[in-house]
């Protein structure tokens, strides 16, 4: 009679994936816009104002450098882009989850208290590797993102 076998590496590896897709949207557009409109409606007007231009700029920025650069990400091969949106979207560098998520732990986290803010401090450096994990940007990539994002959420936060 054969051994059954309840958790194999594949399995678990496929767990730990889709936990990190899951952990890698915090870095998205979704998530964003619900901790601006949070910000909002709490009263921090100011943080939520920091938070808008800083991801119109950081956006804008990055998707320039996107189509210039056009690097291919590392889970994919080059292709041929039927539009320009597909182009940047396929493009690698720079990454911006990073960028956001760095974004949200500048601007967000100082205002929390203790327990709260060490949330947007993990997500400021998981989300970065989570794109590393899942193939979707190489070190570089990130690094960039991070970078662009805090010097826009710095630059903006100045002149606010």
């Amino acid at each position: 009679m054969a051994k059954r076998v309840w958790f194999t590496k594949e399995k678990f590896k496929l767990l730990v994936d889709d936990q990190v897709v899951e952990f890698t949207a915090l870095g998205g557009n979704l998530f964003f816009g619900f901790v601006f409109v949070i910000m909002f409606l709490s009263g921090f007007v100011d943080v939520a104002r920091v938070l808008f231009i800083s991801i119109i700029l950081f956006t804008g920025i990055s998707l320039g450098i996107k189509y210039y650069f056009s690097r291919t990400r590392p889970n994919k091969v080059s292709l041929k882009h039927a539009s320009v949106f597909e182009k940047m979207n396929d493009a690698s560098f720079p990454s911006i989850h990073s960028g956001r998520a760095i974004i949200l732990g500048y601007v967000v986290g100082p205002i929390l208290p203790g327990y709260a803010k060490w949330f947007f401090y993990v997500a400021m450096i998981g989300i970065p590797i989570s794109r590393i994990i899942l193939k979707k940007h190489f070190w570089s990539d990130v690094i960039a993102g991070a970078l662009i994002g805090f010097l826009v959420a710095y630059g903006v936060n100045l002149l606010i």
